[in-house]
């Protein structure tokens, strides 16, 4: 692609002006170039030799070769070296992989060596650590403390589900599928995905997975009154997240002023840690009736 253009006729020359970016032994940067055609009978043109296209080579890639970025970005031996394609937001080498879902690739270099050769350094964006944590609503002049900062929901519940890895290369798709796999638990009622960059490797990313959970335990009471079993009261305490590892857990306690009482708690595990959804559940129920006609008058 040229720059800028120019036809210009002096006498029996027709001259063509084009300004682009060269880079060759001698010559960096933005320079003119001028060719020149003297007009004879014999149409036997005089030119100057173009300048050649440098070596372009491109570093660390591993999910597309060397060839397949070479013609994303349709650099060509022989042509003359356009700038615009060198641009970071423009090329094609970014686009290729953000259309393969691998958003967090960048082009952290573009050097240019003492023989004009061009190397393009790459950051494909490997995920260093995954990390999840709550969202922080700490009001003005308000202490945040290890307890309102920490999720309630261990940690391998939230792995269970992260189709992410550490160690690969950050993909959109497998993020938008972990957020899926994490609503669908009903524990949580937003999750904000977060990017940082590794303090350590200019490769690495950090995805911060900032969450809110739903209210998840709830205490009820009741009273009631039948004239076989007199005034009842009963108190329920359920939880759908017990203990941070998703389980429900519930249990009710119920009392009669006629002596009648009645406990029960139950637990169920939706996927039991270490299995592949494996199921488990189990409850215990206790009663004791007090029966009028067992006492007498003596």
């Amino acid at each position: 692609q040229i720059i800028m253009k120019r036809v210009l006729t002096f006498f029996f020359f027709l001259c063509i002006v084009t300004t682009s970016m060269v880079a060759n032994d001698n010559v960096k940067g933005n320079v003119i170039d001028l060719t020149c055609t003297f007009i004879d009978p014999s149409n036997k043109p005089v030119t100057r030799a173009p300048q050649a296209m440098p070596v372009v080579s491109i570093e660390g890639n591993t999910l597309f070769t060397q060839a397949e970025l070479l013609e994303a970005l349709q650099v060509k031996k022989g042509d003359i070296l356009n700038i615009e394609k060198m641009d970071p937001s423009k090329n094609g080498i970014i686009k290729t992989y953000q259309d393969a879902g691998y958003t967090l690739t960048r082009i952290d270099d573009i050097k240019l060596d003492d023989s004009g050769n061009i190397r393009i350094v790459l950051s494909e964006g490997t995920i260093e650590s995954i990390v999840y944590r709550k969202v922080s609503k700490k009001k003005d002049g308000e202490r945040r403390t290890e307890k309102s900062a920490n999720l309630r929901t261990l940690d391998y519940v939230l792995e269970r589900d992260t189709r992410m890895n550490v160690g690969e290369v950050f993909q959109k798709e497998k993020l938008e599928q972990t957020i899926r796999n994490i609503y669908r638990t009903g524990l949580f009622t937003s999750i904000q995905p977060n990017f940082k960059q590794s303090a350590t490797d200019p490769n690495g990313r950090i995805v911060e997975l900032e969450t809110e959970e739903r209210p998840a335990a709830s205490i009820n009471g009741n009273i009631s009154y039948g004239t076989s079993v007199g005034l009842v009261g009963g108190i329920n305490y359920t939880d759908s997240n017990f203990l941070g590892r998703a389980q429900e857990f519930k249990a009710s306690i119920e009392v009669s002023d006629e002596g009648d009482q009645t406990y029960e708690i139950s637990i169920f595990d939706p996927w039991l840690r270490g299995t592949n959804r494996l199921q488990a559940g189990g409850s215990l129920y206790w009663r004791q009736s007090i029966d009028d006609d067992a006492y007498g008058d003596d």
